[in-house]
């Protein structure tokens, strides 16, 4: 007969030791100067993909992908003004219970990205791989958790939205349009019906099909506006 599996600390709803040491990267990667504030913004959120951590003595060293992005906001409604995501390697020494940044390396712009990439990961091309193909889509979701707490930290009041008062959209006027393609998981897109009406046939000849709207996260709460540009459903 088989024997009977041990329980994980998954299994238990508990959070592995690795998955505990993850986070504490993750955080310790979000407060490390010259790294969390590459732009300037209202607000900015943040998402760190932990790719390899190695912890060798006093020296911790990790490959991941960074996102940075800055939000203005305004009457219920974030607008993303900049933003950047880049692979990264960095090498951290311990100073009692506090790691200090000793090295920050990144992948040269231009003809010298994948060279310089291939160095940085010691010719992996796996792990390469997992810390450039990395989209903005897959990560919206824990995006908008950063930025709920960034926004509660920053003494925003009011910032969530109410689907049956969403400002610039009423209801009679408006579509709200789930599982949209290209645009993340569990999300609604916003749009005004007659100007989505209007670009879906593209009668601007002149000009690509695409109209302004709302992305709302349904998990946070929080909508975020952006150009819709994709008709085919």
């Amino acid at each position: 007969t088989d024997e009977p599996k041990e329980n994980t600390a998954q299994d238990n709803g508990e959070i592995s030791e690795e998955d505990k040491k993850n986070e504490e990267y993750v955080e310790l990667v979000k407060k490390t100067k010259g790294v969390s504030d590459l732009i300037e913004g209202d607000i900015i959120a943040q998402y760190v993909k932990i790719a390899k951590a190695e912890e060798e003595a006093d020296k911790l060293t990790l490959i991941l992908s960074y996102t940075e992005l800055a939000y203005i906001y305004e009457d219920h409604v974030f607008t993303n003004i900049a933003g950047m995501q880049m692979p990264l390697k960095l090498v951290y020494e311990k100073n009692g219970d506090d790691y200090e940044l000793k090295e920050k390396i990144s992948p040269e712009d231009g003809d010298g990205f994948y060279d310089s990439l291939m160095k940085m990961v010691d010719s992996d091309k796996e792990l390469a791989q997992e810390i450039t193909s990395h989209s903005m889509s897959e990560s919206f979701g824990d995006i908008m958790k950063d930025l709920y707490k960034k926004a509660e930290e920053a003494g925003l009041k009011d910032f969530t939205l109410d689907l049956d008062n969403v400002p610039g959209y009423p209801k009679d006027e408006s579509l709200f349009l789930e599982e949209v393609p290209n645009e993340p998981k569990n999300t609604i897109v916003i749009v005004n019906k007659k100007d989505y009406e209007k670009a879906k046939k593209n009668e601007e000849k002149d000009n690509w099909p695409h109209v302004e709207g709302l992305v709302y996260d349904k998990e946070t709460k929080i909508a975020i506006k952006e150009i819709i540009d994709d008709f085919t459903k």
